[in-house]
C-alpha cells in the first residue's frame, strides 16, 4: 500500500508537468495555429539568463525578472518576428520544421556560452518533507502541483473572463473575421 501512495504521489507530480506542457501547446496551437516544437528550450533559455545574471552576482528575484524580460524580447518578439510570421506563409509544416531547428540551434548556444553539464538552480519552494496521513511527501512534490493547478486556473480565467481571453479565442476560431474587426 505505501509503494501505491509512493507512486500516486510521483505520477501527480510528474503529470502535473506534463499538464502544464500540454496547456502551452494548446494555448499556442488555438491562438496561432501554429505548432512550436522548441518549447523545452523556451523554459529552459530563461532558466540559464537567469543563471548567468546570478553569476553576475544579481540577487534570485532581480534574476528572475530579468531572464523574464529577456525571454520575452528573445523567444516572444524574435521568435515571433523572426521565425513565424516569415515561415507562416509557407505553412505549418516549415514552420514547424523550422522550431526544431531552432530548438537545436537555441541547446548549442547554452552548451557554447554555459556548458552541457547540469547546472545547480536555487529551488523556489523549500527544501523538506512534510508527513500527510503518515506518508513523507517533499514540499517540492506539493510546490510543482499547486504551481500547475495554478497556472490552469489562471489561464482558464485568463480566457473567459478577460477582454484579451475573449480576443484570444475569437482570433483562433476565426482568424479572418478577427482581422477584420480589429482584433
Amino acid at each position: 500500500m505505501s509503494t501505491l501512495a509512493d507512486l500516486l504521489r510521483a505520477g501527480l507530480s510528474t503529470g502535473a508537468i506534463y499538464a502544464i506542457v500540454a496547456v502551452g501547446f494548446t494555448l499556442l496551437w488555438q491562438t496561432s495555429q501554429t505548432i512550436n516544437f522548441a518549447q523545452g528550450e523556451f523554459v529552459m533559455l530563461p532558466a540559464f539568463l537567469m543563471l548567468a545574471a546570478m553569476h553576475a552576482g544579481v540577487p534570485f528575484w532581480l534574476a528572475v525578472v530579468i531572464g523574464m524580460l529577456a525571454s520575452m524580447l528573445l523567444l516572444g518578439l524574435g521568435f515571433k518576428m523572426l521565425l513565424v510570421d516569415p515561415m507562416l506563409r509557407h505553412g505549418v509544416l516549415p514552420l514547424a520544421i523550422a522550431t526544431m531547428a531552432l530548438a537545436i540551434g537555441i541547446k548549442e548556444a547554452v552548451k557554447q556560452f554555459f556548458s552541457a553539464e547540469a547546472s545547480p538552480f536555487p529551488s523556489i519552494v523549500p527544501v523538506g518533507d512534510i508527513s500527510i496521513f503518515g506518508r513523507q511527501v517533499a514540499l517540492q512534490s506539493i510546490g510543482v502541483l499547486a504551481l500547475a493547478i495554478a497556472a490552469v486556473v489562471g489561464l482558464t480565467m485568463l480566457l473567459n473572463r478577460t477582454s484579451i481571453g475573449h480576443q484570444m479565442q475569437a482570433t483562433a476560431q476565426n482568424p479572418t473575421v478577427a482581422r477584420i474587426i480589429g482584433i
